[in-house]
């Protein structure tokens, strides 16, 4: 999986126009709310490319990135929260996550939505998919 993220990563980049080097010109976007660069910044961190590896950075980035509706972040925010990086591990969320992405056509999370609707009870599968509802109301803002 990380194989496949520093894949993502460097395709982001090259489109983006950025190298590793250029972490700060990329941050300093970042601050300043582009979501590409959010989601860069948070990849970056979480595998330790260019930055020292450090979760709790990658999960704030990412999620920054996340509530501004990009697919790949909110698609990386799901699994975030099913491995339990940066974050504690939740089920319901990285469903809630997933689900969203995936409504945009990220294919990694529809495969992973459909997977965890698998594994989660029927009352939890129906508290994922409110969470979902409330979250896509909110425009991103009632998602945690």
């Amino acid at each position: 999986m990380k194989q496949a993220k520093f894949l993502l990563l460097m395709t982001s980049l090259l489109f983006y126009g950025h190298a590793f080097a250029d972490f700060q010109s990329i941050l300093k976007k970042a601050e300043k709310g582009d979501a590409q660069a959010q989601y860069i910044v948070g990849t970056m961190y979480q595998l330790g490319k260019g930055v020292p590896e450090d979760d709790d950075a990658a999960f704030k980035w990412t999620r920054l990135s996340a509530m501004q509706g990009d697919a790949e972040a909110q698609n990386n925010l799901g699994y975030m929260y099913d491995m339990g990086e940066g974050v504690v591990e939740n089920d319901l969320r990285s469903y809630m996550w997933r689900y969203i992405a995936a409504e945009q056509g990220e294919l990694d999370a529809i495969e992973h939505r459909d997977q965890l609707a698998k594994w989660l009870s029927k009352e939890k599968l129906a508290k994922a998919q409110a969470m979902v509802t409330d979250c896509k109301k909110s425009h991103y803002k009632n998602c945690e």
